[in-house]
């Protein structure tokens, strides 16, 4: 080991030796105390940051880059819990809202979540989470706080399809609160309803609330329908034909009630 440790110093001695004066040349500049030796001192600093800058620029850079990263994806984080809680508060004033409704009615009703809304083999239809095993039948009418519904048309063990009142082929008997008056509502597309064949001499206003008539096998009496939009007579002018705004916004609907019994 002691003659690799020769051979090696007896080869490099030039490169060794240049290498020792650098060194002492550089000790003894670095340890005067001259105006010369603190000027050049000032020089090879310079030089040494100058030299080095790239590196410190990119190390600098890097470091950056990756804290934005780090920003961004903690930005997406609280965005994302903000969400999260945001849903939950309007969730928590949903349920205290169908809580407060379901106290103030006499019905028998089963709560229900929405979990699909569409045009099915019935028509436009909403369906439940719930079925026979909650003691849903077909017919049983579906109401939620703002209003009627629809009714079951179908049923399965968990689940139940319900045909919605937006529905083409709808109808269903109402009456006008003020003057109590009868009449067929039906849909005419563009979320609005209507109802004709309401004699000249009746005395309907916009503004005036729509509910059930009650005359019906399948809807209890007074459940809120809609408000009068608009009053139009007809071609003919031998009838009214009321325009109605529903209560219920179907596409935004996430709980409703199944009435069991009334």
């Amino acid at each position: 080991m002691f003659k690799a440790i020769y051979d090696f110093c007896y080869d490099f001695a030039e490169y060794l030796l240049f290498g020792i004066l650098i060194l002492l040349a550089f000790i003894l500049i670095f340890s005067g105390d001259s105006p010369q030796v603190h000027k050049l001192q000032g020089n090879i600093s310079d030089t040494f940051a100058f030299l080095t800058f790239p590196k410190n620029f990119i190390k600098k850079t890097t470091n950056l880059i990756q804290e934005n990263h780090e920003l961004r994806r903690e930005n997406l984080q609280l965005r994302r819990k903000n969400a999260d809680l945001m849903d939950a508060s309007k969730e928590n004033q949903r349920y205290e809202k169908m809580l407060g409704f379901q106290d103030s009615i006499d019905f028998v009703v089963v709560p229900a979540r929405v979990i699909n809304y569409g045009n099915m083999s019935v028509g436009k239809a909403l369906m439940l989470n719930v079925g026979t095993k909650a003691g849903i039948q077909k017919l049983d009418p579906v109401i939620c706080p703002e209003g009627i519904v629809g009714k079951v048309v179908s049923v399965g063990d968990k689940t139940a399809i319900v045909h919605v009142f937006n529905d083409i082929n709808f109808r269903l008997s109402i009456r006008f609160m003020d003057s109590r008056l009868l009449g067929i509502l039906r849909p005419i597309g563009s979320g609005m309803l209507q109802v004709s064949d309401i004699p000249t001499t009746a005395v309907i206003h916009p503004g005036e609330q729509v509910v059930t008539s009650g005359f019906s096998d399948i809807y209890p009496p007074n459940i809120r329908v809609g408000v009068v939009d608009e009053i139009q007579h007809s071609e003919t002018k031998n009838y009214q034909i009321a325009t109605v705004k529903p209560y219920v916004q179907l596409k935004s609907l996430e709980e409703v009630f199944v009435i069991l019994d009334y």
